[in-house]
């Protein structure tokens, strides 16, 4: 069955004709006229309008004159006061940036649509503009959108292993090619004028990234979808410091992840979910029904890991689930996990609960029934 897409325009949705420059934000930090949008975004810029003093210092050459930074624009497409599609867009000088392209699961009053996407008009009409999208993670909130972008405009991609990986998979199963670049926390990278460089942070899927992006109008860091953790399981540590050091050297714009920002406390280490795990295997001996998204990388291999320690087996359903452990296995992510604990899924109704350990079960992504999560089966 053919899948349904919606464009949706995040700021107002009873207005799909609005011209996408409302949403944008100038350097100075004035807000085009939509409340909205301006509330969103302008806040963020209110305490970004002055340079630091470092950056006011000019050299001997240039004493006599003062550098004036070319005003940008901040777009957002998506992603603001709401949860998927994530898309934001930063265009200075005729040239845009865009950071991530995901997609959201429809409202209930959506009959027969599968997917909304953000509403890329502008960006096909400014088509010329594009130097490159670049990508934080693999969440489908933030990548679920890049085949549906590339089938309207020829864009280099930027990212991760995991993420990457994840993103030629659905390029396949739409019949397109792009020009892909992989790059790992601390690579620096240009996409025409923007100088960029990415930063390691930690979330629930593995080479998740933030991004110091660096132009002729001034400096903005996105952060991306991210927790701080001291103790990540696979090692790799959220890296506070160059975080400290490029905001002393001034940042201009913080676009910054707020989800359970007004929350008091903070978020626990991915150490402490798999200390919850390991309880629930200790105190069941049959079958385990966990329910997951297929993105949710470390969960799924946190599931794996206690099966083994509990000396079950694990039997994978679902096309978004197999592709992700697949895929998890091939870029070494799960090279501690030998093909022996695999059982598969039509084989277990034939099996013992105490011996069949454990079952998986993942509703595609892109169906309605996407407002599920995946279900893992441990017995």
């Amino acid at each position: 069955m053919r899948q349904k897409t919606y464009m949706s325009n995040t700021n107002n949705k009873k207005n799909n004709n609005t011209n996408n420059k409302r949403n944008s934000v100038n350097a100075k930090g004035a807000a085009r006229k939509r409340p909205q949008a301006k509330k969103a975004v302008a806040n963020i810029k209110s305490k970004a309008v002055s340079k630091p003093a470092a950056k006011k210092k000019t050299s001997k050459a240039s004493s006599n004159a003062k550098s004036v930074p070319m005003p940008f624009k901040i777009i957002p497409l998506g992603g603001l006061k709401e949860i998927g599609k994530n898309c934001t867009l930063i265009e200075c000088n005729n040239e845009i940036l865009i950071i991530d392209c995901g997609m959201a699961f429809p409202e209930y009053e959506m009959f027969g649509i599968d997917v909304v996407i953000p509403d890329f008009s502008y960006l096909i009409e400014n088509s010329s503009k594009i130097k490159g999208l670049i990508i934080t993670h693999g969440h489908e909130d933030h990548i679920g959108g890049v085949p549906y972008l590339l089938k309207e405009i020829n864009v280099p991609i930027y990212a991760a292993p995991l993420a990457m990986g994840m993103i030629e998979h659905k390029l396949a199963e739409h019949g397109l090619t792009a020009e892909k670049h992989v790059i790992k926390a601390g690579d620096k990278f240009k996409a025409s004028s923007f100088k960029i460089e990415a930063i390691q942070t930690n979330h629930s899927i593995a080479d998740a990234l933030a991004y110091s992006i660096k132009f002729p109008g001034g400096h903005v860091f996105h952060t991306g979808d991210f927790k701080v953790d001291y103790s990540p399981l696979d090692g790799k540590v959220i890296d506070l410091a160059r975080m400290s050091q490029l905001g002393d050297e001034g940042v201009d714009v913080l676009l910054c992840d707020s989800t359970n920002v007004l929350r008091q406390g903070y978020t626990p280490s991915e150490a402490v979910v798999r200390k919850s795990i390991d309880e629930i295997f200790n105190n069941i001996d049959r079958r385990i029904i966990i329910a997951t998204f297929a993105s949710n990388f470390h969960r799924i291999k946190y599931f794996i890991e206690s099966s083994m320690k509990h000396k079950r087996q694990i039997a994978v359903s679902g096309r978004s689930m197999e592709n992700v452990i697949a895929l998890s296995r091939e870029l070494g992510y799960m090279d501690d996990i030998p093909e022996s604990v695999f059982v598969d899924i039509n084989k277990i109704k034939n099996i013992a609960d105490r011996t069949v350990k454990a079952a998986g079960i993942h509703i595609n992504s892109t169906t309605n029934s996407a407002r599920k999560p995946g279900k893992l089966f441990c017995s």
